[in-house]
């Protein structure tokens, strides 16, 4: 299960958001308000880090104005690895280097169309385990040794 909050100042995003996931019947927990409100303290990103760790939820979506709101709240909850990602090629980046279960969008830097193909990369990504993790890192060694001790 995918899990969605807006929190600070994020809610225009995650409204269209939601409605392009229900007319594309794509299921999704929604843990946010759609109001317009903007909140001082990240409660939503706050909620959304605890239903993780509670394992209600796989992965988690958070639109905000940066990825301040859900830096406070990841640094409580030892299972949030969250990153900002600004565009497909930086959600691909963090989602396989970071291992990352929750993808932030910036509502200020981010259209509709592009936190669509951001979600969708995240989503579909496969996470690297930590086998493949390390042999990215042996085979770069590898390769630095080859090149540089003959």
């Amino acid at each position: 299960m995918i899990g969605i909050a807006g929190d600070h100042g994020g809610f225009l995003l995650k409204k269209e958001i939601l409605k392009y996931f229900k007319e594309n019947n794509i299921d999704i927990l929604d843990l946010g308000t759609d109001s317009d409100e903007r909140t001082d303290y990240p409660i939503y990103a706050e909620k959304l880090a605890k239903v993780m760790e509670n394992g209600e939820i796989d992965k988690g979506i958070l639109i905000c104005k940066s990825g301040h709101g859900m830096n406070i709240a990841a640094n409580k909850f030892k299972g949030v690895y969250a990153s900002i990602c600004y565009s497909e090629e930086s959600t691909i980046k963090a989602v396989e280097d970071d291992n990352i279960n929750v993808c932030i969008i910036s509502s200020d830097d981010t259209s509709l169309d592009e936190a669509i193909k951001i979600i969708y990369t995240f989503l579909n990504r496969k996470l690297k385990t930590d086998d493949e993790r390390y042999l990215k890192r042996f085979k770069m060694v590898e390769e630095f040794e080859k090149k540089n001790f003959k």
